[in-house]
């Protein structure tokens, strides 16, 4: 039993199929390149949030880091330092909006 297709019957002119098409060289759509993008955008979503929040709420006084020494305290509580964190939460959510358009575009074009 041969696995190559030379021993395969090639569909004639007539037949209403192309004589280059044949399965292999079909090239399906494939699920996973929409799958992808989308969980990019919803981990950059949920980083973005939990960046862009949780520096300005109690619990980030809670942590381990803040005991290393009296700079790292210092740094820690600093408001430059959480806008810093904010900034990267809301660059991670400008990053999910950008994502978010570019795939309802890439959608939305017609396949030929």
């Amino acid at each position: 039993m041969s696995l190559s297709p030379a021993g395969r019957p090639q569909p004639s002119p007539g037949d209403g199929i192309p004589a280059d098409s044949s399965p292999l060289s079909a090239k399906p759509i494939a699920r996973s390149s929409r799958l992808w993008p989308v969980c990019f955008i919803l981990l950059a979503l949920e980083a973005g949030a939990f960046l862009s929040v949780f520096p300005w709420i109690d619990a980030w006084h809670i942590n381990h880091f803040r005991s290393f020494s009296p700079f790292v305290t210092a740094f820690w509580d600093d408001p430059y330092f959480r806008g810093a964190v904010t900034g990267l939460g809301v660059t991670n959510l400008l990053v999910a909006l950008g994502q978010s358009i570019h795939l309802i575009r890439s959608l939305r074009k017609p396949r030929y």
